[in-house]
């Protein structure tokens, strides 16, 4: 049923394509192409909260290329990226390809751009996908939270809704070790191509996107004052979802 149901919605989507915003659009087929992913990667994904809010920034860790094509695989959202990522081999691809905005943040003249599309997805009621880290880790510990990927948020008078997700079982093992997390976790000076044929060596990956309820933007401090009160608020939250799973 659940295949029917996904063929009669991509039917759906593809005979109002031309009569909807082509960012609106690969949201909805991002879904489809990342379910696709995680059945041939063999990742299962589990939902640990209820995000029913729409026009909502995400903001999660960030561990590995598979956070993005997990998060795509259920909710509709947009990724904001650096701008490097579209030159990642097969990774920068599916980014272009999903509708992703892409921000040069050496090019401070382009800010307001890059704010000016990311409210247009917003006020059409799409998630925006923020990783406010940076870049990837070993999934040990969380790097600071960049406040600046927070001026969106602030300036659209948006909402936050925080996500920890945890690579949980590997190959049966609920407490995967360093040997483990590393053919999932890419991060440091290991090499895409490297690392895609170690993580397709394993038979199977459960992860749980552990949800926290939305925290609401600041509305009466300045926007510098906001975006970092905003960004600490975010990593609190964060954090504590992350203690929570090491805990169950």
């Amino acid at each position: 049923h659940s295949i029917l149901s996904g063929i009669v919605t991509l039917i759906c989507v593809i005979l109002v394509m031309p009569f909807m915003d082509k960012r609106r659009v690969t949201s909805f087929l991002g879904i489809f192409w990342s379910r696709g992913l995680t059945f041939i990667f063999r990742v299962k994904v589990v939902i640990d909260g209820n995000p029913s809010e729409k026009g909502v920034f995400f903001v999660s860790n960030h561990q590995s290329y598979l956070d993005i094509i997990i998060l795509y695989s259920r909710f509709p959202i947009i990724f904001v990226s650096r701008h490097d990522v579209k030159k990642w081999p097969v990774i920068g691809l599916l980014a272009m390809l999903a509708g992703t905005i892409f921000i040069d943040r050496s090019k401070t003249t382009k800010a307001k751009k890059y704010i000016k599309q990311i409210v247009k997805v917003v006020n059409q009621n799409i998630n925006i996908l923020i990783f406010p880290e940076g870049t990837t880790t070993d999934g040990s510990h969380l790097l600071p939270f960049k406040s600046s990927l927070f001026q969106a948020v602030v300036e659209t008078g948006s909402r936050v809704r925080p996500v920890y997700t945890e690579y949980k079982i590997i190959n049966g093992n609920n407490k995967p070790g360093r040997e483990l997390l590393d053919k999932v976790c890419w991060y440091g000076e290991m090499t895409f191509a490297s690392h895609l044929f170690k993580f397709l060596t394993l038979n199977k990956v459960e992860v749980v996107l552990h949800i926290d309820e939305i925290i609401e933007c600041p509305d009466n401090q300045n926007q510098n004052e906001a975006r970092k009160l905003l960004a600490t608020q975010t990593q609190q939250a964060v954090e504590k979802l992350k203690a929570y799973a090491e805990k169950s």
